[in-house]
């Protein structure tokens, strides 16, 4: 079990594999951003499915013994494609972003939501991995690139760890298989 510390921060995330990491940093590269921005290391980069925020033990609890009811769920699991860019201006973020999420999302979003009894907002996932934090302006980006395909075999719960002075470095804490 997790020590619950008083500033966690935790949450649900899909983790690209090495191959598609190399195709996600190549095209991080080719973006010209501001030099206030902050780059997205190759080990920070990931796709949320749900923040979860501070998380009391009971929940955590839920989280540790939850896998056979996601195994229940019976998912139709098919690739994310990230084909194209993104910036959102009020978060100042920017990065990748999918034109279509396939329904698992949403199911896996759903059932967690209600298992953890949280009162996040009914919402449609927009599938992104964010690039760049801290983007005042929309980047230049040189384009096109190639479509990337993000194949879908785990979640994994994630811990947001700060300190001073260093990088946010996000923990895998637990990893759950997913199977169609």
């Amino acid at each position: 079990m997790v020590d619950v510390v008083k500033n966690n921060r935790f949450f649900l995330s899909f983790n690209p594999e090495d191959s598609c990491i190399n195709e996600i940093i190549a095209i991080q590269n080719k973006i010209n951003y501001a030099e206030s921005s902050r780059l997205i290391s190759k080990e920070n980069l990931h796709m949320t499915l749900l923040f979860l925020g501070k998380v009391d033990e009971s929940k955590l609890q839920i989280l540790e013994n939850i896998e056979t009811d996601i195994e229940n769920l019976n998912l139709k699991l098919e690739p994310i494609i990230f084909d194209k860019t993104f910036y959102w201006r009020s978060a100042k973020v920017s990065g990748l972003s999918a034109s279509k999420a396939p329904d698992f999302l949403n199911i896996l979003y759903d059932f967690f939501k209600d298992e953890l009894l949280l009162t996040a907002e009914d919402k449609k996932i927009k599938p992104h991995i964010t690039l760049a934090r801290k983007v005042t302006k929309n980047p230049k980006y040189i384009m096109p690139f190639e479509p990337i395909e993000l194949n879908i075999k785990e979640l994994y719960l994630m811990q947001s760890i700060f300190s001073e002075n260093k990088p946010i470095e996000y923990k895998v804490i637990k990893k759950y298989q997913l199977r169609s």
